[in-house]
């Protein structure tokens, strides 16, 4: 045999899921995870905005130096749901991962 080509039984791996002790699967999920946190980073940014509008005469503001400010947050459901959105598929992504670690730890090796 050349040193080109690979023995029978030893061909490299043709998708992640082949590479050995799923740790393919292992890879998507820490990408899975990591970008389900980003949204949550999002969804949370998106909470936190707010803008300064003019106080109505019936709002009661408590402020100490006379100056009363009032704030809306105009994008407050949006950022919730985007920030519930990427926990719930996180565990999505996790619980997926774990069951296919375990297919794949648990699927017979070929004999070549």
């Amino acid at each position: 045999m050349s040193e080109d080509q690979p023995e029978p039984g030893s061909q490299p791996p043709t998708s992640l899921v082949d590479l050995p002790g799923g740790f393919g699967v292992v890879l998507a999920v820490r990408l899975g995870i990591l970008l389900a946190f980003v949204g949550l980073v999002d969804g949370i940014v998106v909470v936190s905005k707010r803008h300064v509008v003019d106080c109505s005469a019936s709002t009661i503001v408590n402020s100490s130096n006379g100056n009363p400010k009032c704030f809306v947050h105009p994008h407050l459901a949006n950022g919730i749901a985007i920030a519930v959105i990427s926990v719930m598929l996180g565990i999505l992504i996790w619980l997926c991962g774990f069951l296919g670690k375990t297919v794949v730890r648990d699927r017979p090796v070929p004999e070549g």
